[in-house]
Formats: structure tokens, sequence, C-alpha cells
């Protein structure tokens, strides 16, 4: 079975991943993407490492407060404070 990023990640074949990246979330491609990063990370400098680690967070953040309804609150609010 093909596998990707060490091993974490195994599909049946290209079709099956391909699947899995057409019904992709947001909570998902950050998963993703940490999987990737993780395997790479003595590629980049130790502030590159940091900006790649700031940008994951804040995805997170905004996935955790879009389910809660946070963002659409906060926007409002922000948007409120500039009319």
């Amino acid at each position: 079975m093909p596998a990707i990023f060490n091993d974490l990640l195994e599909f049946r074949d290209e079709k099956d991943l391909d699947s899995v990246l057409d019904k992709m979330d947001n909570v998902l491609a950050v998963k993703l993407l940490e999987m990737a990063l993780d395997g790479c990370t003595d590629r980049f400098s130790i502030t590159e490492n940091h900006v790649i680690y700031k940008c994951l967070n804040k995805l997170k953040e905004n996935g955790s407060n879009i389910r809660n309804g946070e963002l659409q609150q906060s926007q409002g609010h922000s948007s409120q404070q500039t009319s």
C-alpha cells in the first residue's frame, strides 16, 4: 500500500488519495500540512519553522472560531466599530 509523509498516511492508490483530497475540509488540510512539515523541519531555519508554526496555529484558531460562531460575531462586531 502506498504511503506518504514517512508512512503516516496510507492509501490504496492515487484515485483513493485524490478522493480524500477532494473531500478535504479545513481540519484535514491543517493535519496534512502538519504531517508534511513534521517530516521536513530540518530543512527550514528556526525562524522559518516558527513562521510555519504560527501560521498553522492561526489556521487552527480560525477553524475553531468558525465552528463556534465566534469569527462571524467578531467580524460583525469589528465592522460595527468601523462604521
